[in-house]
């Protein structure tokens, strides 16, 4: 290949391959997609060469540019080594350049938690390559998993990893390739662990030229390993990456340490084509620590108890742990947009620590206002779809509250005008209730003013002489509140709806279950479990008298009440549900219905 040569973007992630490193084996290849030929040559070098002042033991590692060995200098000292060699038939410029940014990169650093390097130079063939600090150790999380250790344990050990990465930083070093394989963990004096992290073949200069070569990334190419690389590292030009890239790396490694499992799936990542990949990095959120430990105890008990057992707990109660303000701290750093990601691996540190003290966090829940921000960013395509179906809404408001005045004015046409007023009230609820952003695009800004000016409407009494009218209005505009998770302007028009039609509805009313579910549907994202459980409960019951055996919206009810009391761990009461609202579908609805 020549010194032009690029990597073009592959359709398909190749297989997860090679064992678990145990020492200074980490993936050395700085691209997830190697070079098409690298894995075909082979290390001219045997055990018993000798490389500068080094004798070569034996091959520990190799990657797709380089090869590691364990060697060892006699003179003037006796001391072992992790060799890094580059390979024989990769060492064109771009190659030799990243190779060379790596050995100055390492050079700058001084810190007991990143593998020191100790020298360099050239082989009698002409290939250069770095001695580095042997690490004999293990990747974190088998560390932590073999020695069974705490959540507190394995946080503190990770403060060690933070604060290495932090070192870095302030040598303006970004690692871009964190994983557990590059950082190892050593038991030290009086068996204290000890992390280390190696590799920074990947590292990228903040503040200044590492070495003499520049190196370039091909267009196309994402440099770290996907499932645990930044949204801004799978952009298809990843140029603009900062020290936040490894913040997000950092986060999901955490992530990893507490639940036993990756955000996402590493066999699903690596079926997907290339742009699906970079797609899903940058854009699908991860679940929270404890959903995802929830999600493997339905599908592997075993597992899911292998992992609480690795971690001193039982299920149930390292579930109860993850739920708590701890499962804040990895999903703030893994938040898609930098800025709302810790600023510094010190900052999640800090926060870490703050855990363990019982110190207020840093980190807090996902807020509305985030979500809502993230949402418009996603679908900027929808002002005019759902900001014209709420406009007409607010327009079709006035037109009713003056149809109704006109029918107050004139007693012989009064049952015709109302009839009028409350036919364009209920195509105006029809046409909001298709305002769903899941199924819509659009500018969320232009429409809460809209949904906001409808409301208003409302609470002036422009229908207020139409109580079923103003109800089922009411509690539209409170659902697609809902699911805009603008959960403080929903609740008080889903509470009035019920109000209202409590009042007007004779008791047991299908249209009252609704209602009590959507309100019940609310409370449940905001943890407000206890009240939820009755709304759905009553809701229930009034579905099963109101509505024929087998009615699907019997089985939407059921589905949500087991969903609540999964939330709850009442999974003994969860599962009969389940599988009812499981057979009632499967009778009421064609075969694949989603």
């Amino acid at each position: 290949m020549g010194d032009d040569d690029t990597i073009p973007p592959q359709p398909n992630l190749p297989p997860n391959g090679g064992d678990t490193p145990t020492s200074n084996t980490a993936d050395l290849q700085g691209s997830f997609f190697k070079k098409t030929n690298a894995a075909d040559i082979t290390s001219l070098e045997k055990p018993g060469d000798e490389i500068g002042p080094y004798k070569l033991l034996t091959q520990i590692g190799e990657g797709g540019f380089g090869t590691v060995w364990m060697a060892e200098r006699r003179k003037p000292f006796v001391q072992r080594v992790a060799l890094k060699i580059i390979k024989a038939g990769m060492d064109s410029k771009s190659v030799l350049a990243r190779f060379d940014q790596e050995r100055q990169a390492l050079a700058v650093m001084n810190h007991p938690n990143i593998a020191k390097v100790l020298d360099g130079g050239l082989t009698p063939a002409g290939r250069p390559y770095f001695a580095m600090e042997y690490v004999k150790g293990e990747p974190i999380t088998n560390f932590c998993d073999n020695r069974k250790l705490s959540l507190k344990d394995r946080l503190q050990l990770f403060t060690q990893v933070c604060d290495a990465i932090q070192h870095a930083h302030t040598k303006g070093i970004i690692h871009r390739d964190l994983k557990p394989g590059n950082i190892l963990v050593t038991s030290g004096e009086g068996d204290a662990a000890q992390a280390k992290v190696i590799d920074f073949g990947v590292a990228k200069a903040l503040t200044q030229r590492l070495s003499e070569q520049t190196i370039f990334t091909e267009t196309g190419q994402m440099i770290g390993t996907p499932e645990y690389m930044s949204p801004e590292q799978a952009e298809p030009d990843a140029s603009d990456i900062d020290t936040r890239s490894d913040v997000y790396s950092l986060g999901v490694v955490l992530y990893e340490l507490l639940c036993g499992a990756l955000p996402f799936e590493k066999k699903e990542l690596r079926n997907k084509a290339y742009r699906e990949v970079q797609r899903m990095i940058r854009e699908d959120d991860p679940p929270t620590p404890a959903a995802r430990l929830s999600s493997i105890a339905k599908s592997d008990t075993a597992l899911s108890s292998r992992i609480a057992t690795a971690r001193r707990e039982l299920p149930v109660s390292l579930n109860h742990t993850l739920k708590s303000e701890l499962e804040w701290i990895p999903l703030k750093a893994l938040r898609k947009e930098r800025n709302e990601r810790y600023e510094t691996p010190s900052d999640l540190a800090d926060d870490i620590r703050n855990y363990i003290d019982g110190k207020p966090l840093i980190a807090a829940p996902v807020s509305k206002a985030y979500r809502m921000r993230k949402y418009v960013r996603r679908n900027r395509g929808l002002v005019v779809a759902v900001g014209a179906i709420v406009a007409a809404l607010v327009i079709g408001l006035g037109v009713a509250s003056w149809q109704w005045r006109v029918a107050e004015a004139a007693t012989v046409q009064a049952q015709h005008q109302e009839a009028i007023a409350v036919a364009v009230a209920e195509f105006q609820t029809k046409m909001l209730s298709t305002a769903d952003p899941q199924k819509l695009l659009g500018d969320k800004v232009t429409v809460m003013q809209a949904m906001q000016a409808a409301v208003k409407e409302l609470d002036q009494g422009a229908l207020k002489d139409q109580p079923l009218v103003e109800a089922n209005l009411r509690k539209n505009i409170g659902v697609t509140f809902l699911s805009l998770a603008r959960y403080e302007e929903a609740e008080p028009l889903l509470r009035e709806a019920l109000e209202i039609h409590r009042k007007v509805l004779p008791a047991g009313h299908p249209d009252i279950a609704d209602t009590l579910s959507s309100l019940a549907l609310l409370l449940q994202p905001q943890n407000k479990l206890a009240e939820a459980e009755p709304l759905y409960r009553e809701a229930l019951e009034i579905s099963r008298k109101s509505r024929p055996a087998g009615h699907p919206d019997i089985a939407a009810t059921l589905n949500n009440l087991a969903l609540l009391f999964q939330d709850q761990n009442k999974l003994a009461e969860a599962e009969p549900l389940y599988r009812e609202a499981l057979e009632i579908y499967r009778k009421a609805l064609p075969a694949g219905h989603p």
